[in-house]
């Protein structure tokens, strides 16, 4: 497939649309990798993976296509880079909740700007109820803030003094009543 330079802004139109980027969006950039990081890689925190997709921006490495605003291009380099990251370090990763990536998947895949933003608001709805769900057990409500902060399972079991049995324990709860959350329609 023949790209065509027409189809893609410059670099400095890129740099230029980035520093013009409002609060709000810059907002929504930051949920959308927190929901990126919970339910995929978490190998990147919130701002380095915010970081690398304007790095890639940037620099080239990940065009700007015409057809898409620049919100909509950082959300795309997110998902890629994220995606990415998932699929690289399968084997240690700790996704509590893959079937609602899995579920969501090829609507994510099309969304549009507009969709964007609904999206952002559902996964934060998602969010708000598994928290929610947990706020008495306060052992797996500070692994899903842990989780969210993008923390390992070896670094969860240090920060909050755990064993592995209890770590373990916790992570079993958390995916069986997330299983049950999702069965139910809560999720």
């Amino acid at each position: 497939m023949d790209d065509s330079a027409s189809d893609f802004h410059t670099l400095n139109e890129a740099e230029y649309a980035i520093s013009k980027l409002q609060s709000v969006e810059i907002i929504k950039l930051r949920r959308f990798a927190r929901s990126r990081l919970v339910f995929n890689s978490r190998e990147l925190s919130e701002y380095e993976l915010i970081s690398e997709a304007l790095s890639r921006t940037l620099n080239g490495r990940r065009r700007w296509n015409k057809k898409l605003n620049i919100f909509q291009h950082l959300i795309g380099v997110m998902k890629s880079i994220s995606n990415d990251q998932r699929r690289t370090k399968a084997s240690k990763k700790e996704v509590f909740s893959e079937e609602l990536r899995e579920d969501r998947k090829q609507e994510i895949d099309q969304l549009d700007n507009a969709q964007d933003i609904s999206f952002l608001i559902e996964y934060e709805e998602i969010l708000s109820t598994i928290f929610n769900e947990f706020k008495t057990d306060k052992i797996s409500l500070e692994i899903l803030n842990c989780l969210l902060e993008g923390s390992t399972r070896s670094e969860i079991v240090l920060k909050l003094d755990l064993s592995k049995h209890e770590y373990d324990a916790a992570k079993k709860r958390i995916t069986r009543r997330i299983l049950q959350m999702k069965e139910r329609g809560q999720i």
